[in-house]
């Protein structure tokens, strides 16, 4: 087996797994999906099992049919992370990365060039350091649960019989 074709069955088992996670995780079949993507049931099979050529648009159909985060689908196949796609469908945490990024860009343009990689490297590791302290800390579920039961305790009770 040449290369280039065991870099293409790779690349197809690694679709077919993101793909597919995303779709059960839905709690969708393959044919609402196919009927959402406007495809074929056949043709959604193939995309699924990775036996057809990635293309933006079959992406962004499944991202839409789906509710998930197109970018995040591009980056698990580009990384070979497939639950990336998996814990991003809901947050739209790549769209999120990839729309900030852009606005970086046009708000630094040409002087982006001039950033060291040190600078870079600290400011996207303190970035993910505080989103992943962010993910870790249960204290903002805690304070509204307890501040819940505050509330209710501090209600005056009705002093009305039934």
């Amino acid at each position: 087996m040449t290369q280039s074709a065991s870099v293409q069955t790779s690349d197809g088992a690694l679709t077919s797994g993101t793909v597919k996670r995303v779709r059960l995780h839905r709690g969708l079949t393959a044919q609402t999906v196919a009927e959402r993507m406007n495809v074929t049931l056949r043709t959604y099979e193939r995309f699924e099992s990775g036996r057809m050529r990635l293309n933006p648009d079959l992406i962004r159909r499944f991202a839409r049919a789906t509710d998930s985060d197109p970018h995040a689908l591009w980056m698990s196949l580009l990384l070979g992370a497939p639950d990336l796609a998996l814990h991003s469908a809901d947050n739209q945490f790549a769209t999120v990365l990839i729309s900030a990024t852009l606005k970086f860009e046009a708000r630094v343009g040409p002087r982006l060039a001039r950033l060291s990689t040190r600078a870079i490297i600290d400011a996207v590791v303190a970035m993910y350091d505080g989103l992943a302290q962010e993910a870790e800390d249960p204290s903002a579920a805690q304070w509204l649960s307890e501040s819940g039961r505050d509330l209710a305790a501090a209600r005056p009770q009705s002093t009305r019989k039934p």
